[in-house]
C-alpha cells in the first residue's frame, strides 16, 4: 500500500470542475465510461492517458491520442515521472497534479465525469 495519493484538480477554460483525490494504483483519463476520470469531449480518444502508481511514484504515459497529452507544457511521447505541482493538459482540460501524505485525503473517487465541448 502506498502512503501517498495523487489530487487532480481539472479546469476547463477559466471553470473549475473540482478537486478529485484517488488511491488507485492506475488511473484512466479519456471519453469512454470506465475511464476513471471521463473528460467528454470529442478530441479527447476514448483511453486518452493514464497515470501508474509504482513503487510509491507516479508516471503519466499518453495512450496513443490522436491530439496528445501535455505535461508541464511539452507533448509526451514515453512515460513520464509526475511530480507534485505539475501541470497536465489533454486538449482543454487543465489538471494540476498533487501529490499528498496518505492522512491528509478527505475520501478518494471512483470516477469523475466532465463534460465539455472542446474548441473547434
Amino acid at each position: 500500500m502506498s502512503n501517498d495519493f495523487i489530487s487532480l484538480r481539472i479546469e476547463i477554460g477559466h471553470g473549475i470542475y473540482g478537486q478529485f483525490d484517488f488511491d488507485l494504483d492506475e488511473i484512466t483519463l479519456g471519453r469512454n465510461p470506465d475511464c476513471d476520470v471521463i473528460l467528454k469531449a470529442s478530441g479527447i480518444s476514448r483511453h486518452h492517458a493514464t497515470i501508474v502508481r509504482r513503487d510509491d511514484t507516479y508516471y503519466l504515459k499518453d495512450n496513443d491520442s490522436r491530439n496528445g497529452t501535455f505535461l508541464n507544457g511539452e507533448r509526451i511521447t514515453d512515460e513520464q515521472i509526475l511530480r507534485d505541482g505539475d501541470k497536465i493538459r489533454i486538449l482543454e482540460a487543465d489538471i494540476d497534479v498533487s501529490i499528498c501524505p496518505i492522512s491528509e485525503s478527505a475520501g478518494v473517487e471512483e470516477t469523475t465525469i466532465i463534460n465539455f465541448k472542446a474548441k473547434q
